[in-house]
């Protein structure tokens, strides 16, 4: 059957009412993300433990609950996700997961991606710190993505992004938000801290005495709430995180020289950057044997 057949079955008469445009140039349909993800990788989790440690990395993270409820902390914050519900995590934010007491099954998917250099994030603004609840629409795009995985269907691997794309999209249009976070012991105080901190990570002098007194609270009031909040991790550990993350990023999607980096990043010289980034590598090795890592492997994009 043509397409026009088919078209006309559902909608009889219709393509009478397909009037020529005013214009070639402007009043075209927009979507509100004018990019994208990239390198999107997906995969499914079944019976995680009960409490997963926390995670800090510098791309982004789509965590929807398939099988029973699980609360999803983000940088201390719980939020409860029910089935079909999904929560997306920002690049750096610190995340653990906790199964509800009782729960011997818990099935979650997960998707990570990357947005491309010129993308505008505010775009995606309006879902960080967002529980949102996924339509029947949100439903089927996410059967088709796990159906492309587990089939191995790589006639359809380009259309990935594409679909991932058009949840977000999904997500950004509806933003029926269901359970909203709530707030409990200090989260407040840890906000003002993980805000200062991203704001000044760059400062070779940044460390726990000057957050905390750039909020107003003693440092070990600051300890004591950041490692409750963020399941252990200290505020030394954090900043060494986001710095060590962010070289990571500049490595890999850049031109900029190790010292370039070394200052960009806060670091007091490039000796410092590179045992730094030894100690945190999973793999102790140095900022240019990174670069030259992920050259060799096609991952690095220089020049952005």
């Amino acid at each position: 059957m043509t397409v026009l057949k088919k078209f006309c079955r559902k909608y009889p008469a219709a393509v009478n009412h397909f009037s020529p445009p005013k214009s070639y140039f402007t009043g075209g349909f927009e979507a509100p993300l004018s990019f994208i993800p990239e390198n999107v990788i997906c995969w499914v989790a079944v019976n995680e433990s009960c409490e997963v440690a926390s995670q800090m990395h510098s791309r982004f993270c789509l965590s929807i609950a398939l099988k029973n409820p699980t609360v999803k902390y983000v940088e201390g914050i719980p939020f409860r996700l029910k089935e079909d519900e999904a929560i997306l995590i920002f690049p750096t934010q610190i995340h653990y997961k906790k199964n509800d007491p009782g729960i011997l099954e818990q099935t979650m998917l997960y998707f990570v991606f990357s947005l491309p250099p010129e993308a505008d994030l505010k775009a995606l603004e309006p879902l960080r710190n967002r529980v949102c609840r996924l339509d029947d629409r949100a439903r089927e795009l996410l059967v088709k993505m796990m159906a492309i995985v587990y089939t191995k269907d790589k006639d359809h691997y380009p259309l990935f992004p594409l679909v991932l794309a058009h949840l977000l999209i999904l997500m950004l249009s509806g933003r029926k938000t269901s359970g909203e976070s709530f707030f409990e012991g200090g989260s407040r105080t840890f906000q003002n801290a993980v805000g200062y901190i991203r704001q000044h990570y760059q400062s070779p002098d940044i460390c726990l005495k000057t957050v905390a007194d750039a909020i107003g609270i003693s440092p070990s009031r600051l300890t004591t709430v950041f490692r409750e909040q963020s399941l252990g991790i200290s505020v030394g550990r954090y900043i060494a995180n986001l710095k060590f993350y962010r070289s990571m990023e500049l490595l890999s999607t850049t031109d900029m020289t190790i010292g370039e980096i070394a200052r960009f990043c806060g670091y007091g010289n490039s000796f410092s950057f590179a045992r730094r980034f030894k100690q945190l590598h999973p793999e102790h090795i140095s900022p240019s044997r990174y670069r030259f890592l992920v050259t060799r492997a096609g991952i690095r994009s220089p020049g952005r």
